[in-house]
This record gives structure tokens, sequence and C-alpha cells, in this order.
């Protein structure tokens, strides 16, 4: 399984406030769902 092969079908970023330029953003990663063609 490599994550950078898939099709990703639809991404948001929700951003709650405003940050520094000096900020660093981590993220969270989840899988909704898999339609397989």
């Amino acid at each position: 399984y490599d994550a950078r092969l898939l099709l990703h079908g639809q991404q948001y970023i929700e951003l709650y406030k405003p940050f520094s330029a000096s900020a660093t953003l981590r993220n969270k990663v989840s899988v909704a769902g898999l339609h397989d063609k």
C-alpha cells in the first residue's frame, strides 16, 4: 500500500482561526470511503 498512488476525489482544509507565518502545520489523514474501479 502506497498512499502516494491514491486518487483523491475530494479534499478540504478547515482553518478555525488565523495563524502566524512562522507556524508549523500538522495534518491527520483518514479514509472516509474506498471505491474500486
